[in-house]
């Protein structure tokens, strides 16, 4: 029997039990698989740095990371992006599957290129059938996407349109009132630098102009803010 270490990072509990239930469908299923199940929020991956200091690196097999991420007060963006690249520094062997609740584009894409999970899904496309197939899948060092997923990816293939940390940053202050000139005391960046990078990130949104509203506008569209 092969045993695997599972750990659920999701912020809804009826959803924890229902991939906990899932999981253990394709134990009862299979026979040959047995999972040992942890779960947390991404509350706690982001803001409590004893959890993970109190866990040995690498000790988990399959992470199953949703995206209802709750707004947190401090002072950066929380996003699926921030919670997926530090499990991934802290796992780097496990094989991660990320469940989103998103609808844009856009926001799919770039948890591809940058967390780049071995499983991307869509919650209101997912069924049990679909996240058995992509437990499966990735357990069998194959990765597995949603028919929207592979859509995008076919499409968006060879463009450079990703918003990295400080993209992220940079939309989250203007969000909260912080005027472009202030933003070298927040972003640690010159202000020519912070310039170039809001027309970078006009570029990405397919906008007209680099603008602070349309820029924050395109950015709550998007899910960032």
């Amino acid at each position: 029997m092969s045993k695997y270490n599972v750990l659920i990072v999701e912020d809804c509990p009826l959803l924890v039990e229902y991939y906990k239930l899932l999981l253990n469908k394709i134990y009862f299923k299979e026979k040959k698989l047995f999972f040992k199940i942890n779960e947390t929020t991404s509350t706690v991956i982001l803001q409590e740095k004893t959890f993970l200091e109190n866990i040995i690196p690498n000790s988990f097999d399959l992470i199953i990371l949703g995206t209802m991420i709750p707004y947190l007060e401090v002072a950066k963006p929380v996003l699926i992006e921030d919670v997926g690249c530090v499990l991934k520094q802290k796992f780097c062997n496990a094989k991660l599957m990320v469940i989103a609740s998103l609808n844009s584009n856009f926001r799919l894409y770039n948890i591809l290129q940058i967390v780049q999970p071995q499983s991307l899904l869509i919650k209101k496309e997912i069924t049990g059938s679909i996240f058995t197939e992509s437990v499966l899948c990735i357990l069998r060092m194959e990765n597995y996407y949603c028919k929207k997923v592979i859509a995008l990816m076919a499409r968006e293939i060879g463009k450079n349109n990703v918003l990295d940390n400080i993209d992220r940053k940079i939309l989250f202050h203007l969000a909260n009132g912080t005027s472009t000139k202030k933003l070298p005391e927040y972003v640690h960046m010159s202000l020519s630098g912070i310039e170039k990078r809001k027309r970078k990130i006009a570029v990405a949104f397919k906008l007209t102009n680099a603008s602070t509203s349309l820029l924050i506008k395109t950015a709550r569209i998007h899910g960032y803010v």
